[in-house]
């Protein structure tokens, strides 16, 4: 059964790192592996973090794909494969937080007839989160050291209406959003600490 997914077309990475890679070898098929095709489908799967929607996207199936990953000489289509899954897993665990709050939705059904819906919290989902997001507070580094701890969230506080005061409305159009390479972000914070 092939259901259509309604998807925004994959955007092009506007981090050329992401897609600037070597890609794998393959006979050329005007419905195969080209290299455009295994760049759009990096570029992706680093937006929607699941491999067979990606595969939908560029038209290609997910066998396919696997099977392009294990092939000799595809080892940066490999490696920009697990780069694009870290760049989506910044989007999933935002998804995962909102799951943790709202929860989600049940339908309950009765002779082939919706009759109700609930909706259910995930505790341990959110338990889980805290547990990897504030190691030191609900983490497995909780208690360890003897002094107290500062809490980041003081310093979040404070600093977030400055940060909201800078915000400002453009006058001139702006780039379309497309993958962010999340890593590097991540990297320039940690070094500027």
């Amino acid at each position: 059964m092939t259901d259509t997914i309604s998807r925004p077309a994959a955007a092009p990475a506007h981090d050329e790192d992401l897609t600037d890679f070597a890609p794998a070898p393959a006979r050329f098929r005007h419905d195969g592996w080209t290299a455009e095709r295994q760049r759009a489908f990096i570029a992706a799967l680093s937006e929607y973090g699941c491999v067979s929607d990606a595969c939908q996207a560029v038209g290609i199936n997910a066998r396919s794909a696997y099977k392009l990953r294990r092939r000799p000489g595809a080892e940066a289509f490999d490696a920009a494969w697990d780069q694009a899954l870290v760049v989506a897993s910044h989007r999933l665990t935002t998804l995962a937080f909102e799951r943790a709050v709202y929860g989600s939705t049940r339908q309950i059904w009765k002779d082939g007839v919706l009759v109700a819906e609930e909706r259910r919290v995930s505790d341990r989902l959110l338990i889980f989160l805290l547990q990897h997001f504030d190691k030191m507070r609900y983490g497995k580094l909780s208690g360890l050291l003897p002094v107290p701890i500062g809490d980041p969230r003081g310093d979040a506080n404070a600093a977030l209406p400055k940060m909201l005061a800078a915000l400002t409305d453009q006058t001139e159009p702006a780039e379309p959003l497309g993958p962010v390479d999340y890593l590097a972000v991540e990297r320039a914070r940690f070094d500027d600490r």
